[in-house]
């Protein structure tokens, strides 16, 4: 009698959950087609939609092992539902992009400040070979050395100011016609150049956008760094979208953008400029060098007159971001 009342209780208990997560998803799912990452802890659950999806996953497993048929469709209806939202145009087909002409190839590369492999990380650039790399988190130790390790293989390297910790990087096969002013505040990790691609001008950007560090809050509420970093980054997108509107020749965009697919900035930038592996890649795609990490936070993105040919996804080497290698041809 006793273990049928214990049994009653943990089924009631599951039930009572899975409502529950049913009526948050819900909520979760209309606030996010109403009003975007406005609301901070809607916009933490569309960048890290695993807070609310694996649990989910494995509360509809247990009401189906339970028999518990109807909430367990609830639920698994619930995150198809966002699973196509979300991720649906990463696994549909690919458009086609016809192109002529040289093929060029681009890189970007988040190094990791911290790397203690630098070796590993010079000889990834070195055999990856692209035309065109942006790197992030690059540290003044380490100009010297790109400096001296690529001195023939990319004869055209430009560095940001000195006095920045850790800063952007563009090296460039191609000549560089002009290094345009563009920074973004508050961090100012951006560059801006025009390369000349035998004879067509090419406009290259490299980004490293504002971080959500939500493992450090260093005293600050969730909420408040929430609020206080997806508003920087926001800002960030909107001062580029600026910079954007005064080009009229292709441009690239090679960026540790801090955000994910998911997100509504993502969005805001996908309205000007098209993103590689949404455009011709396929899966997921994820660049983050953790196993568990299946969002992407680096992009390779481009413009009208420019088709994609190729996209892949190099190894880390010791970083925490995978190197992302395109190739493209001028339409």
């Amino acid at each position: 009698m006793k273990r049928t009342k214990s049994k009653a209780r943990v089924q009631l208990f599951f039930v009572r959950l899975s409502q529950l997560f049913i009526g948050v998803m819900i909520i979760w799912l209309l606030l996010r087609l109403a009003l975007g990452d406005i609301i901070w802890w809607v916009a933490l659950i569309t960048t890290y939609p695993f807070l609310l999806t694996f649990p989910a996953l494995l509360l509809a497993i247990i009401l189906a092992v339970m028999k518990k048929r109807w909430l367990s469709l609830g639920l698994v209806a619930l995150l198809v539902i966002n699973f196509i939202w979300s991720w649906g145009p990463l696994f549909g087909p690919n458009q086609s992009y016809a192109g002529n002409g040289r093929s060029f190839t681009v890189m970007t590369y988040n190094v990791k400040f911290n790397n203690e492999h630098e070796d590993d990380m010079i000889e990834a650039i070195r055999q990856a070979d692209a035309d065109i790399v942006g790197l992030q988190e690059i540290l003044l130790r380490h100009t010297e050395r790109l400096g001296a390790e690529f001195e023939e293989q990319y004869p055209y390297k430009l560095f940001t100011q000195p006095e920045f910790l850790t800063d952007v990087v563009i090296m460039s096969k191609f000549p560089v016609i002009e290094a345009k002013p563009f920074q973004l505040m508050p961090r100012m990790m951006s560059m801006h150049v025009v390369l000349d691609v035998e004879g067509q001008p090419l406009h290259v950007i490299a980004l490293h956008l504002t971080p959500n560090q939500l493992g450090s809050l260093e005293g600050q509420s969730l909420r408040s760094r929430i609020r206080e970093r997806f508003t920087i980054r926001s800002n960030e997108i909107t001062e580029l979208i600026f910079e954007l509107q005064t080009i009229e020749d292709p441009v690239l965009i090679l960026c540790d953008c801090n955000f994910a697919e998911t997100s509504q900035v993502y969005g805001r930038l996908h309205e000007h400029l098209n993103e590689v592996h949404r455009a011709i890649g396929w899966g997921f795609g994820k660049s983050n060098g953790d196993p568990l990490a299946y969002q992407r936070v680096d992009y390779i993105w481009f413009s009208d007159g420019l088709a994609p040919q190729s996209v892949r996804f190099e190894d880390p080497a010791a970083s925490d971001h995978k190197p992302i290698f395109a190739t493209f041809q001028f339409e």
